[in-house]
């Protein structure tokens, strides 16, 4: 999915890219991965927070992604709704969360 929003020019990588994507309202939601580092998610986590959207702990990590679009970051956006909603219900699936369970 990572890599097919790429391709379609829907996906928003690397933390000041995604900061400014908050900020303008452009991005559905963040994605962090796993190996993130905790202040690196603090500050995504503030930045949505104050733009009214939510961080997800996604179920990959830097190397996955670096594997999946040939680059590694931590921090990832979807501009398209329904891409975003794919992502959000994968992620969902491979990592629920207590209160989903």
């Amino acid at each position: 999915m990572i890599g097919f929003a790429r391709r379609a020019g829907k996906l928003v990588v690397g933390y000041d890219a995604v900061r400014r994507g908050l900020e303008d309202g452009s991005l559905q939601r963040a994605y962090l991965a796993s190996d993130l580092s905790k202040k690196t998610a603090e500050n995504i986590r503030y930045f949505c927070d104050m733009n009214g959207l939510e961080a997800i702990d996604a179920p990959f990590t830097m190397d996955e992604v670096a594997w999946m679009i040939n680059k590694r970051v931590g921090v990832l956006g979807i501009t398209d709704r329904h891409m975003d909603k794919q992502l959000l219900a994968l992620s969902r699936r491979l990592h629920p969360t207590e209160t989903e369970e």
